[in-house]
């Protein structure tokens, strides 16, 4: 029998409060969790464009995320937030207090449209499913901006974790009204979301690969977190929006640690019968923790 949303929700409490991941406020059972390197993961943010390019940004009041609310406008733009219990919208500009007695005093009501959103989680998945803490405020608080025509067309969510609250697959416990995220950011890398099935022409890679193009790059690597693995070999071709892309050479790395060393391996294993059998030497090469288990796929693109 699988696992039900509360049931991971309570596992990942857990853990966090059991490795002493958690930080305050403590215990974290009950809430979307602050943790350890939450403000390390935040500045991912300026690696992302869309972040970068955004007028204003939309950040709930969970504690996890005032390094982004403080980073929000630091870097010049309008910081959109809901109260507490959804008590009311408001917007910051300049130097300000970020805290949630902040928002409720300085905050004026939203009027500026949302580029860009900023969610805490209590587990995600490579492919952009999350769960928060149960009350259902984030996919509301994005249904009222919707409603409002407070959210511009294309806007992209992140959302920060730590890596041990990235799950293998939590589709299964998806339901209609829950909205997947864009961006996974963790103390140690971030990630895109490959959302459904993770078939790499279906993610959003063509936007990375159509700028390096723009900057007169020919060659690429695009490297994906990936819990499951697709038949794409090398000599194969994708289509990457409106470019068309050959695969130079599929790399594996066992974990997002292995990649920034350099220490992956071609997936190139002569007389394999199968992708499943070549990733079982890969494994056996590696000795390879809980969470490293999924590790990254690279796909060296060039025209």
């Amino acid at each position: 029998m699988k696992a039900s949303k509360e049931e991971i929700r309570r596992s990942v409490w857990e853990r966090l409060e059991r490795e002493d991941i958690a930080d305050f406020p403590r215990p974290c059972y009950g809430r979307i969790p602050n943790f350890k390197g939450s403000r390390e993961a935040s500045l991912w943010l300026l690696r992302l464009p869309e972040f970068r390019n955004a007028k204003c940004v939309f950040c709930p009041p969970d504690y996890v995320l005032k390094s982004v609310r403080d980073l929000v406008l630091r870097e010049g733009k309008v910081l959109a937030a809901a109260l507490p219990h959804m008590r009311g919208f408001v917007e910051l500009i300049g130097p300000a207090d970020t805290s949630i007695r902040g928002l409720a005093r300085y905050g004026r009501p939203l009027k500026t449209p949302v580029d860009f959103v900023v969610q805490g989680s209590v587990a995600v998945d490579p492919f952009g499913n999350r769960l928060g803490k149960g009350t259902g405020y984030g996919d509301q608080e994005i249904a009222y901006l919707k409603e409002r025509g407070l959210l511009q067309e294309g806007f992209k969510i992140a959302t920060l974790v730590h890596d041990a609250q990235v799950l293998e697959d939590l589709s299964p416990l998806m339901e209609q009204h829950d909205i997947p995220v864009d961006y996974v950011l963790t103390p140690s890398h971030w990630f895109i979301a490959t959302p459904g099935d993770g078939r790499a022409h279906e993610i959003t890679i063509h936007k990375v690969w159509e700028e390096e193009i723009a900057a007169g790059r020919k060659k690429v690597e695009v490297r994906l977190w990936r819990g499951r693995f697709r038949s794409i070999f090398r000599g194969d071709r994708l289509k990457l929006g409106s470019v068309e892309a050959k695969v130079e050479a599929v790399v594996w790395y066992p974990s997002f640690r292995a990649m920034l060393a350099g220490e992956g391996v071609e997936m190139v294993i002569p007389g394999a019968r199968s992708e499943e059998e070549a990733l079982e030497v890969y494994r056996r090469i590696y000795s390879q923790t809980e969470e490293e288990r999924y590790g990254v796929v690279a796909f060296r693109l060039s025209l």
